[in-house]
């Protein structure tokens, strides 16, 4: 039997990647499991995910269906990978997750089970959130909606439950992904669950939420009993190795998370829909001015737009999460105003983002998700708190790096400032700062509006560099400027 491999799309693939061959993986998985259940999809979405080979230059692996003992293949799985999926993940539902808890396949402890409706999820925000938070998980698949029709729920309303419960959710607990997995064929014999599916489909498609997917499994289901369809049952249990082509390909070649599979294990899995796509862009010839503003949204932001707009100047904004809630007015403005707004860490504490890459990730994926929800901008640019290589990132700042390059981030460090940062400055300092420091053609200029100096230097500024024959663009069409080690 031939191995599948499935392409990744060039615009998806590692930066950067040199090769002149292509590696094929060959992992074969047969396993026999002996479960009753109707509704079996969590279970083989667990094993599976954990069980994903590694990756190579932009290929993706997928399982072939030769057989192996299931031995062998635990042994290979145990080699390869020191970071498990199934360990960020929790199940929301009702007797299915009850019969997945009580096979002992799944920990109980990571089976929120409740026989509710969908009309009745608002009620359990909290429950499901602390469940994946006490079990450090960022990924819920929820399991639900054979309540929704035995109380004649119509399909559209129950779509629509589930997507505004998981809007609240993922509010609440910002670390979480939602993914809403379809019914299966004659679900305890409640009739069609065609309309149902279509309808989830539909709604968490148009919904445009970063961190809601759904998933249909019911083409590995029988139409008339709900369980495997013969092709996938040797008839005393589940044999799961004959499926794993198709499933792998469903949840994983054909699904968002696609574009971060060129990564490391350990990394892969974290916020796996956290990924960006710097938008094509030509450098403007002459003297350019990339005015840049780091640590906003601030108390000085609105007047530092005032004085941008009369002057007809577009400019990038480097947001900081922890001044976001109660300025999304002024995010908007900016965004609305064809200003870029990128991305510059939540806490802006040093000593917490650097630590590891995983702590980077934590608070790198808060900002960028709570701006999406401030202003609806899912940012392509961010720039690193003291630069990408500074004197709290030694030990981290290549592995941070590549995963940001990995995922599509564009980071822009800086080639001039204002030093309105420093100790004692004010406004004829930061101009005279300016001064010193400019000499670049295309100059990417370093300012902070959270400092109460830059709305009273900044038009001096833009007067400065007028003179001097520049014009004023975003980082959008600015080549990176980066430090070096």
């Amino acid at each position: 039997m031939q191995n599948r491999l499935t392409p990744v799309p060039a615009s998806l693939a590692q930066p950067n990647a040199k090769s002149s061959h292509s590696l094929y993986i060959t992992f074969e998985v047969e396993m026999k499991i002996n479960f009753k259940g109707a509704f079996v999809l969590p279970l083989v979405i667990a094993l599976l995910s954990s069980c994903a080979p590694k990756e190579e230059e932009g290929y993706i692996a997928v399982f072939s269906e030769n057989e192996t003992s299931l031995e062998t293949a635990e042994a290979a799985v145990t080699a390869r990978l020191e970071y498990s999926y199934m360990d960020h993940v929790v199940f929301a539902g009702g007797g299915v997750c009850s019969t997945m808890a009580d096979s002992g396949i799944v920990p109980g402890e990571r089976c929120w089970t409740n026989d509710c409706a969908s009309a009745e999820l608002a009620a359990h925000i909290d429950g499901i959130g602390a469940l994946a938070r006490e079990n450090s998980a960022s990924y819920i698949y929820l399991c639900i909606g054979d309540r929704d029709m035995e109380n004649g729920t119509s399909p559209d309303e129950y779509a629509q439950n589930i997507v505004a419960f998981a809007q609240s959710l993922t509010t609440h607990y910002p670390e979480c992904v939602v993914t809403a997995v379809s019914l299966p064929p004659r679900a305890y014999g409640m009739g069609d669950v065609a309309p149902y599916n279509k309808a989830l489909e539909s709604a968490v498609s148009d919904s445009a939420l970063l961190k809601l997917h759904y998933l249909d499994i019911t083409f590995m289901l029988d139409d008339s009993s709900g369980c495997l369809s013969p092709e996938y049952d040797s008839g005393d249990g589940i044999t799961l190795n004959s499926a794993a082509g198709e499933l792998i390909a469903s949840l994983v070649a054909d699904s968002r998370y696609s574009d971060v599979l060129s990564g490391t294990d350990k990394f892969k899995y974290m916020y796996m829909d956290m990924t960006a796509e710097r938008p094509d862009y030509a450098v403007t010839e002459g003297k350019v001015a990339y005015l840049t503003f780091d640590d906003g949204p601030s108390k000085y932001t609105d007047e530092i737009l005032d004085i941008l707009d009369a002057n007809g100047i577009k400019a990038t904004f480097f947001i900081t999460g922890k001044g976001i809630a109660g300025r999304e007015e002024t995010l908007k403005r900016e965004a609305e105003s064809g200003h870029v707004l990128g991305l510059h860490s939540y806490t802006h504490d040093y000593e917490e983002i650097y630590a590891s890459t995983e702590a980077f990730l934590n608070d790198f994926a808060k900002v960028y998700y709570e701006l999406y929800r401030a202003c609806g901008v899912r940012a392509w640019c961010f720039r690193f708190p003291g630069g990408s290589h500074n004197n709290h990132n030694r030990s981290t700042a290549d592995e941070i790096i590549d995963e940001i390059d990995r995922r599509g981030f564009t980071y822009f460090d800086w080639d001039s400032a204002t030093g309105d940062a420093t100790s004692g400055a004010g406004v004829d300092y930061c101009i005279q700062f300016l001064k010193d420091s400019n000499y670049a053609k295309h100059s990417i200029v370093l300012m902070h509006d959270a400092s109460e100096y830059t709305p009273q230097y900044l038009q001096a500024v833009i007067d400065y560099l007028v003179s001097e024959g520049y014009t004023f663009e975003t980082v959008e069409s600015a080549d990176v400027t980066h430090f070096k080690k």
